[in-house]
């Protein structure tokens, strides 16, 4: 089985959520999480501009990285309970449009979420 890390902004309440919800729809266990500010993502994460890894999530199998709006398919793709969706992401531009304008639309509005959504804490 492939290492799938996906790497998030632990200070973000709407960041923790998002996570969490992939770890929920993630059946088969294939998905792990790190804050973008541990050791493990110094690591994996070394060649990074900080400001592109800070600015959005990281989706890390084998040696592909996959990050932010671009990297919704392969994300959706690892959670089994939404594997469907992330093929039809993939294969459909329409569908690719519309996932990547809902994360840049949470991704611009993160403060404002992050007032409304309950906090989320993510297994160790």
């Amino acid at each position: 089985m492939t290492d799938v890390i996906l790497f998030y902004d632990a200070g973000c309440p709407g960041c923790r959520l998002f996570a969490r919800i992939f770890l929920a729809a993630d059946r088969e266990g294939r998905i792990r999480t790190a804050p973008l500010d541990s050791a493990e993502a110094d690591r994996v994460l070394a060649g990074m501009p900080e400001r592109r890894r800070f600015g959005s999530y990281h989706l890390v199998a084998g040696d592909r990285v996959a990050s932010g709006a671009a990297g919704m398919g392969p994300l959706l793709e690892q959670a089994s309970l939404l594997r469907p969706l992330g093929r039809l992401v993939r294969r459909s531009r329409a569908a690719r449009a519309v996932a990547a304008g809902a994360y840049r639309f949470a991704a611009r509005h993160r403060g404002r979420i992050a007032g409304v959504v309950p906090r989320v804490d993510l297994p160790r």
